[in-house]
């Protein structure tokens, strides 16, 4: 697998936000990533190795002793973990969205996540050590590790009817052969940028920017005869599924009544 290589100035370090180093350090340990990044003769990307204080320029490459340095810092990071938080825009910005629709402690986990990668490029070039054959088992065994919850969990928070799903703010893409950013389909790039970087009154305002109307459309079911038979029984269940659902979207589009 074919990566390009990324430089990491000394005096980037100390603006690495400190959930992405844990992210990273759980892809890198228990995820097993270390394997891919000391490939061949030399690591595999000098912006992870330098970020963790690894000697990229040793001729004497010891792989051994740099699983260990990047195990020790894990545990230190374990140790430090209650004490993280996040950027306070984008906290605020998730509990906006988590009062308007009603996300749980592990969605609001799962999305804080999703953004991240989709907005960090050392995270993102982490992740990509995975490999780009990920399949849903293994993504939810992959959360699971890196947000701390039960596989059970993950599945419950990314099912079908979770308000994540129901909403697209976050999504599992289905096709295999995917990396973990690919996998994890946001909303939009867009909506990821402004949870990080932008002050948000109301969430509404975001996500109306972002849906176009299509146009009007010119076709019924009149012009469907050929399928009448498929659609005597596929009609019933369509109607269950939006009467099933009407509730949580309104409540997504046009927020509580008297609000």
């Amino acid at each position: 697998m074919s990566r390009r290589r990324m430089k990491l100035a000394p005096e980037d370090k100390e603006f690495v936000d400190p959930n992405v180093r844990f992210w990273m350090l759980k892809l890198l340990v228990p995820l097993k990533c270390y394997r891919p990044l000391f490939e061949g003769r030399s690591y595999d990307s000098e912006g992870i190795a330098m970020l963790f204080g690894l000697d990229v320029e040793a001729n004497d490459f010891d792989r051994a002793k740099a699983r260990t340095i990047l195990t020790t810092q894990l545990r230190e990071a374990e140790k430090n973990a209650a004490k993280l938080s996040l950027p306070e825009l984008l906290a605020g910005n998730i509990e906006k969205l988590s009062s308007l629709i009603g996300l749980s402690d592990i969605e609001c986990k799962l999305l804080s996540f999703a953004v991240f990668l989709h907005n960090d490029r050392l995270l993102n070039e982490t992740a990509d050590l995975l490999g780009r054959e990920l399949n849903s088992l293994k993504l939810i065994h992959i959360l699971s590790v890196l947000i701390d919850v039960t596989e059970k969990e993950i599945r419950t928070a990314l099912n079908s009817n979770s308000m994540l799903s129901r909403t697209a703010l976050l999504t599992i893409g289905r096709n295999y052969g995917n990396d973990l950013k690919s996998k994890l389909a946001v909303l939009s790039q867009e909506f990821c940028d402004r949870l990080m970087s932008d002050i948000c009154n109301s969430p509404l305002d975001w996500l109306r920017n972002m849906v176009n109307l299509s146009k009007t459309p010119h076709l019924s079911l009149s012009n469907y005869e050929h399928l009448k038979n498929d659609l005597d029984v596929m009609l019933p269940y369509l109607k269950h599924s939006v009467d099933k659902n009407q509730q949580g979207v309104n409540v997504f589009l046009y927020g509580s009544p008297g609000t």
